[in-house]
């Protein structure tokens, strides 16, 4: 489910009971990333999307990375 803000809630816990995750995890999709990985932030991840900032000041900017959450194609 959408979360409202970074952690979930206000104390940031990263859990929503509503949406439990499934074990055993597993892989569903992996991409290869051609920016500067140096600097890479953290995902977000809304509206089926998965946005990734990559790139850093020594490779002249950030680039954002767009891919479909369910196939991981841009």
């Amino acid at each position: 489910s959408e979360w409202a803000q970074f952690g979930h809630d206000a104390q940031h816990t990263g859990f929503n009971a509503a949406d439990p995750l499934t074990v055993p995890l597993r892989l569903a999709w992996e991409t290869a990333v051609t920016s500067d990985v140096s600097a890479l932030r953290a995902p977000i991840v809304a509206a089926g999307r998965v946005v990734l900032s990559v790139g850093g000041w020594s490779s002249g900017g950030m680039d954002i990375l767009t891919l479909d959450a369910a196939t991981g194609a841009p």
